[in-house]
């Protein structure tokens, strides 16, 4: 007796004998061509016995019939054919399945790839990217009465900059419009602006508190910014914006002379009024943000500028800035003809009450051109 280790891996005390060796049955050649099935699980997700990719083409290869004996050939020749029928069906119903599947999911990533998080998703837009992808805008027509106007009322002097908009015939006037200014209290529009975005998006709350000393919730803060001017709400506001944060989204969103990130903020009238013109459109935020942004600039206590040129009782949507001698006024005049957007950038001024003169003489010319 000797110790073997037999098939099962476990050695046992057994006879040595001999090994029987059994004589191996070949398969003959033209079952050799026959496909082993396999077990796959489908795009269903039910296992079938099929055959393989690899094996479904090796069957397609018709010159593989060469090899086979010549008497044997014509025996399998209309098998071979329903063979061959049953694998192009197969492949057929698979890469249909496949080709369904895939166009699903391209439709599906393409939809999601293409809805807008939010009304503003030039916000998670790379600066430069609006540029490249953006379809070109026609430039507003230019009244030439108007550009007469403000060219003349501006007698040349770079102390002022000045859009106006014709919010009815789209027609469109400026002196020194793209030049950037010391801002003053105007930063204020654009960080409303963002603080309404980031409302519509979930990641503030109107009720949150605003922080920064203010003892103020965010709404009450939005409130005190816009009608009273307040500072306080303003850098506490700006504070949760980041500031020079945004700038990459400003400019991305076409506004390039604005810069919020030193301690001076600039912007330029042609900025100014393309925010406003957003908001009068009201593609600037949501519908609820952007009507909620246009109460409060209805509701501004200071009147001293723009609001003297008009008629009593016209409805203006504005906000005013003022630092430093710099004096501005900026918004929506909803009258009996047209609605206009008026943006008056200037300074630095000696006096407050020489610039409100000229914002009242501005005022009253812009009503009786549009208006009259």
């Amino acid at each position: 007796m000797d110790m073997t280790l037999v098939m099962d891996g476990v050695r046992r005390t057994g006879l040595v004998s001999s090994p029987i060796v059994k004589p191996v049955r070949r398969t003959p050649p033209i079952l050799e061509m026959v496909p082993r099935a396999a077990y796959r699980t489908g795009l269903d997700g039910i296992r079938r016995n099929v055959p393989s990719p690899r094996e479904m083409l090796a069957v397609m290869q018709t010159s593989e019939l060469a090899d086979i004996a010549p008497a044997v050939a014509p025996a399998m020749h209309d098998w071979q054919r329903l063979r061959q029928a049953a694998t192009f069906s197969l492949v057929a119903t698979t890469l249909t399945a496949v080709g369904v599947v895939t166009a699903a999911s391209a439709v599906h990533t393409t939809a999601t790839a293409l809805a807008p998080a939010t009304a503003r998703a030039a916000h998670v837009i790379a600066p430069g990217a609006a540029a490249s992808t953006a379809p070109a805008v026609a430039p507003s027509p230019v009244d030439t009465g108007l550009q007469a106007l403000l060219t003349s009322f501006a007698g040349g002097s770079s102390m002022y900059g000045i859009s106006v908009t014709n919010l009815s015939t789209g027609e469109t006037a400026s002196v020194n419009g793209a030049a950037p200014m010391e801002a003053a209290s105007l930063y204020k529009l654009f960080v409303a602006s963002e603080i309404y975005h980031r409302i519509d998006i979930g990641q503030l709350t109107y009720g949150q508190d605003a922080g920064g000393g203010s003892g103020q919730n965010i709404a009450d803060c939005l409130n005190a910014m816009i009608t009273v001017s307040d500072n306080t709400c303003g850098h506490a506001l700006g504070d949760i914006v980041g500031w020079g944060d945004l700038n990459a989204g400003l400019k991305a969103e076409g506004y390039t002379a604005t810069d919020l990130s030193g301690a001076y903020p600039t912007s330029s009238p042609q900025d100014i009024a393309k925010l406003y013109s957003r908001l009068y459109g009201n593609t600037l935020n949501s519908p609820s943000s952007n009507a909620a942004f246009i109460d409060l600039l209805k509701n501004q206590s200071l009147n001293a500028q723009l609001p003297s040129g008009l008629p009593a009782g016209t409805v203006i949507a504005h906000k005013t800035g003022e630092l430093d001698g710099y004096i501005h006024d900026a918004g929506i005049v909803y009258g009996p003809k047209a609605n206009y957007i008026v943006v008056m950038l200037s300074g630095p001024w000696g006096t407050p009450a020489a610039a409100n003169s000229a914002f009242t003489s501005l005022s009253g010319q812009l009503w009786n051109h549009i208006e009259q």
